[in-house]
Parts: structure tokens; sequence; C-alpha cells
């Protein structure tokens, strides 16, 4: 119950965030499942693309596959040792590390990070205070300077 004279903000913006898309596969349905389940909880689906979604998906899809990968190897095989003696890690370290920071980055796009969501100044469409117009040249200066 909220205290008198204080309007509670809605957790949703009350926009809908279509379905997956037809091309993406089991695994990446998912996680896109997951994602937008997310962005409706922390109430920025207004500003979302599907395609955001869906790209976020098939990224985090593809580092669990790596990540898979890589455990299927036996910890001899984590270094390589080339033919002048130099050891250098496996490529899938890297290819983890690139896929991670893609992952981030989309986590990120979607304001699914506590920086992001720290950082932006959107949310949903009911928590954003509509602009107020006003005939007074003063007035209307601050409120331009605010972003109103």
């Amino acid at each position: 119950m909220s205290k008198r004279g204080r309007r509670v903000s809605p957790k949703t913006d009350g926009s809908s965030i279509p379905g997956p898309p037809p091309y993406l596969r089991d695994e990446e349905k998912v996680w896109y499942q997951h994602f937008a389940d997310a962005c409706r909880r922390s109430a920025y689906a207004v500003g979302i693309d599907a395609d955001s979604i869906a790209l976020a998906a098939q990224r985090k899809t593809r580092l669990e596959m790596l990540r898979s990968q890589f455990f299927q190897l036996k910890e001899s095989q984590h270094w390589i040792v080339s033919d002048n003696g130099a050891t250098k890690a496996h490529p899938l370290f890297g290819e983890i590390r690139h896929a991670t920071r893609e992952v981030d980055m989309s986590l990120t796009q979607l304001f699914l990070t506590p920086k992001s969501r720290s950082s932006s100044r959107i949310g949903g469409v009911r928590e954003v205070p509509q602009a107020v117009e006003t005939s007074d040249p003063q007035k209307a200066k601050i409120l331009k300077l605010l972003g109103g």
C-alpha cells in the first residue's frame, strides 16, 4: 500500500515484446524469453527492439557453446606449445573472451546491467514525467535546460 499523496510507479511500461523470431534455434529461443522477461521486469521494454533481444540470445548461446567446448578439453590441452618452445593459450580462450564482451555489450544495450540502468535517462513510459509546456519564457528556458 502506498502512502497518501504518493503515486506508485509501475514496474512495467505496458508495452509488449513479441515472441521469439522464427529463425532462432530452440536454445536461442530459451535465452530470448529469458532476456525479454528481464526487460519487462526492469521496465525498459519500451525502447527495446525484438532484434536486439534476438541478437543477445544468439550471442549468449554462442558463449555457452564455447564454454562447453572448453570444458570438454583436457587440462593438458589448455596450453599449446609451438615448435620453437613458445607456450600460448588455446584459441578458445580468446574466443570465449570475445564472446563474453559481445554478451556484455548486448546486456548493456538492453539496459540489463546495473551500470546501464543507472546511466540511462530513459525508462518505462509511465516512469518518465511527461514534458510540461509553458508560455512563460523564463520557465520555458529552465524546462529546456532540464530536458523537459
